[in-house]
C-alpha cells in the first residue's frame, strides 16, 4: 500500500532527479532543466510555506511525488512518478492520497498529450473543465 510522508530538505536529490527527468519536463508547464541551486533554493523555499505540501510517495521505498498548493477556495495537485517505478498503478494511489489533504476542490494542470496523467485523474474523481495556456484543466469532483 503507498503512503505518503511530508518532503524534507533531504529528499532534495529525489525531488530533483525527478524535476529534471526529460518526460517529467516534457510534461510541466516549464519544461527547461532547473539547475541545482534554483531547485535548493525553491524546495528551502517551499517547505517553508504553511499554503504548499509536499509529500513523498513510499511503497517500500520513494515512488514519486505530489504537492497540493492550498489556494483561497481550492487546491491546485502536481505529482509525478520516479521512471523506475511508472505504469505500475502508482501515480493513481499518489492522487488519491494526496486528495485526503485537502478539505477543498482540487485542480490539476495537464499537458493534452499527458494521456496517462489524464486517465490517472479522471479515474481519481477528476473531469476536465477548460483549457488555458495550452494546459487541460481538471477538477476534482470528489474530493
Amino acid at each position: 500500500m503507498l503512503t505518503l510522508r511530508l518532503a524534507t530538505i533531504d529528499d532534495a536529490g529525489f525531488l530533483f532527479e525527478l524535476r529534471n527527468d526529460p518526460l517529467t519536463r516534457a510534461n510541466f508547464k516549464n519544461t527547461d532543466e532547473v539547475p541545482w541551486d534554483v531547485h535548493i533554493d525553491w524546495l528551502a523555499k517551499s517547505l517553508k510555506n504553511p499554503a504548499r505540501l509536499i509529500f513523498i510517495g513510499i511503497q517500500g521505498q520513494a515512488v514519486g511525488t505530489s504537492r497540493l498548493d492550498l489556494l483561497d477556495s481550492e487546491a491546485e495537485l502536481s505529482y509525478t512518478i520516479a521512471p523506475a517505478h511508472r505504469q505500475m498503478g502508482y501515480g493513481y494511489s499518489l492522487v488519491r492520497e494526496t486528495l485526503k489533504h485537502s478539505n477543498s476542490p482540487v485542480k490539476a494542470r495537464v499537458r493534452p498529450h499527458n494521456h496517462a496523467s489524464r486517465r490517472i485523474l479522471e479515474t481519481a474523481g477528476f473531469r476536465m473543465v477548460g483549457e488555458k495556456d495550452g494546459m487541460l484543466i481538471y477538477c476534482s469532483v470528489t474530493s
